[in-house]
């Protein structure tokens, strides 16, 4: 149904002996996909590219490929707390007790209704 046999299916082929890539669908072969992107991508310009012969690292050799930056942890601890995003939506408590907002029924100062 997807144009590339399944496991049984290429047992299959393989016990009849088949070649199985004869099979696959030719959307899914790579001299189609190399056909169908020869004219969708260009090259990468290169004028603005760094030379890596004049690239030096930070001990002053020359180096033949960038290294990537020094990253020192933060001093301190972690933090514990994560910080909440600005556009979560933050749920308001509802009191089971007296119905109203902003607490829960543990922390409800009216009196028990009995």
């Amino acid at each position: 149904m997807s144009g590339i046999p399944c496991s049984h299916a290429c047992y299959a082929i393989y016990e009849l002996s088949l070649n199985i890539y004869e099979m696959v669908n030719p959307w899914f072969k790579v001299e189609t996909q190399q056909k169908l992107c020869e004219h969708l991508m260009s090259s990468v310009p290169m004028h603005d590219m760094p030379n890596p012969a004049i690239v030096a690292t930070a001990d002053g050799e020359g180096a033949s490929h960038l290294r990537p930056p020094a990253v020192t942890r933060p001093p301190g601890r972690p933090r514990i707390k994560r910080i909440e995003s600005q556009f979560q939506n933050v749920r308001s408590l509802h009191c089971s007790r007296c119905g109203e907002n902003g607490h829960n029924h543990r922390k409800c100062k009216a009196p028990i209704p009995g």
